[in-house]
């Protein structure tokens, strides 16, 4: 993709990560079905799940779902960092499964 368009699209990016809302509001926005946002939507929503994850797990060992949100900062910051850069490179560890997993939703 043209760094022209990437550059269009970036906040759209950017957006998706600052919360379960934003996420929604980047998939409400993104009509053009843009493969840049898709990418970064897909890269959210996986973080989102690891961040309800760890919700759950408080309610089984408070150690364990700090160590899951500590994964969950980890992989998000790596995201929010990517859009901000306009790069299309997955998350460490997780990514490239978040991008199979979600394909058929975005």
């Amino acid at each position: 993709m043209n760094e022209a368009k990437v550059k269009k699209y970036r906040n759209l990016g950017v957006i998706s990560y600052l919360s379960i809302i934003g996420l929604f509001i980047t998939i409400t926005l993104n009509k053009d079905k843009n493969d840049y946002v898709n990418f970064h939507i897909r890269q959210s929503l996986g973080t989102q799940c690891i961040l309800i994850l760890a919700i759950i797990c408080l309610l089984v060992n408070a150690l364990l779902a700090l160590i899951v949100y500590f994964l969950f900062v980890i992989l998000w910051v790596f995201g929010l960092v990517a859009a901000l850069q306009m790069s299309s490179k997955p998350i460490p560890l997780l990514g490239e499964k978040f991008q199979e997993l979600f394909s058929k939703m975005v």
